[in-house]
């Protein structure tokens, strides 16, 4: 039953898709798709990795990395373009789009809401109900934030009206029309989504690859960093921590392996797995990390060898939180402790921020007969305690696709980061706050759908 229900979304999926926005003149027949058990709801959020990958744009289009001129050379047109900020960025020559990809995610968390509007759960499927209409909720707001990282500028208070949100879908009836939201809705949605899911969700999950209530938190608290509301990503980032704050010794990994981390079930520090598909060049194999980025970490650091494989003339990433090549950018405690350290120093709570920044940077530190190497950071200035935070972020969140984001929302803040790349002898340069900080849209939606694209 499970298969068939699948294989029926995915034929509406391939309509909703190609088509995209595509308002068909015929009503389809919605019977076709949408399952009436609880079980076959389950069944479509575990549809995994049509549920639960992120989009790679963000990832391609950071700085974190390098490829060598042949290998640039030889990519498609849309990836070459990400690559070196070109505006033109058709996509329909990609294996896969992190825009087709969300609005899957869109289109079956849409499926399972409406399914579960008309149905009357008994006494004993209260919670099950429960739980998977916290998940659709998750997964939709999840799916509109990772495509607003991307193709929407950076969000804050005065571009409440800029008019380059995106279309929102409340409804699994792709008929309906859908024009680009204010980026202010957009993310007014988002939070809404995800606020709904932290209601509804169990504190945890019967598996990582499921949200849980933490997860929803999670995200909030990434969502409010995001949008510059430090009080609310706080608060957030501890209510997650509150439910688990499980950290890793590092000391305890085999650092023999080809990816040293603990697979997704044993990774302490997972709360919700996801990860983006990696493709070509764009992999753990193939990216290339800045020597700059390397060359910041201490020697007692243990990430200097757990994250990174040592090749000829070059390093790449291997400290994936999958446990595998696969790449992840999910939500961990780590992030959590983060976020939670960055919003203490911007309420000039340094000693806060110190005290969680510490005990993480302690995990991750080299002990000799148990007894750990590290020397705690002493009391600093405001400023200093910021960037020191933000340094670190950008060293233990490294190849998560949270680097595209971190520029964006600090820029927005006045961080003037300029992202710059080498290619056969010229620097290219994306300015702060660009307008290529939004990708285009793919040319396909743009030419069905009559959608206003970006400017770049």
């Amino acid at each position: 039953m499970r298969h068939k229900i699948i294989t029926l979304i995915y034929c509406a999926c391939a309509m909703l898709l190609v088509s995209c926005e595509n308002f068909l003149d015929e009503k389809s027949d919605k019977k076709l798709a949408v399952p009436n058990k609880l079980k076959d709801f389950q069944a479509l959020l575990d549809d995994y990795p049509n549920v639960g990958s992120g989009a790679n744009e963000g990832e391609i289009s950071a700085d974190d990395y390098y490829l060598q001129n042949s290998d640039v050379n030889a990519l498609i047109k849309s990836d070459k373009g990400m690559y070196l900020w070109d505006g033109d960025i058709p996509h329909i020559d990609r294996l896969s789009s992190g825009w087709t990809n969300g609005f899957r995610e869109v289109y079956y968390s849409n499926l399972v809401l409406d399914g579960l509007e008309g149905y009357k759960p008994d006494d004993h499927e209260k919670s099950e109900f429960d739980n998977i209409k916290g998940q659709a909720f998750f997964i939709r707001g999840v799916a509109y934030f990772n495509m607003a990282l991307v193709w929407s500028p950076a969000y804050n208070i005065g571009m409440a009206t800029n008019k380059w949100g995106l279309p929102l879908r409340t409804s699994s009836d792709f008929n309906i029309p859908v024009t680009r939201a204010e980026l202010g809705r957009t993310f007014e949605f988002i939070k809404e989504n995800l606020e709904q899911a932290a209601m509804l969700l169990p504190i945890h999950s019967q598996s990582k690859y499921r949200p849980s209530r933490a997860a929803a938190f999670a995200y909030l608290a990434r969502l409010s960093l995001y949008i510059g509301d430090f009080d609310t990503a706080l608060g957030y980032a501890e209510d997650c921590l509150a439910i688990y704050d499980k950290l890793i010794d590092y000391n305890t990994l085999d650092i023999k392996k080809n990816y040293p981390m603990p697979a997704v079930a044993a990774n302490d520090e997972v709360i919700y797995y996801r990860a983006f598909t990696p493709q070509g060049k764009f992999s753990a194999t193939g990216m290339r990390i800045v020597e700059s980025i390397y060359d910041s970490y201490e020697d007692n650091d243990l990430r200097k060898t757990m994250f990174f494989k040592e090749n000829v003339g070059y390093r790449t990433f291997r400290g994936n939180y999958s446990g595998s090549s696969s790449l992840f950018c999910g939500a961990a405690v780590d992030e959590m402790y983060l976020i939670r350290s960055e919003c203490y120093a911007r309420d000039n709570q340094l000693g806060n921020a110190l005290s969680v920044l510490n005990k993480l940077l302690e995990s991750r530190w080299k002990k000799v007969n148990g007894e750990s190497l590290y020397e705690p950071i002493e009391p600093r200035s405001k400023d200093e305690v910021v960037q020191l935070v933000l340094s670190e972020r950008r060293k233990q969140l490294l190849v998560r696709t949270l680097r595209w984001y971190d520029v964006k929302r600090l820029n927005a803040l006045g961080a003037n980061i300029s992202l710059t790349r080498n290619f056969n002898g010229k620097t290219y340069v994306l300015p702060p706050n660009d307008p290529r900080y939004a990708l285009p849209i793919p040319i396909n939606v743009i030419e069905i759908s009559k959608i206003e694209q970006n400017p770049n």
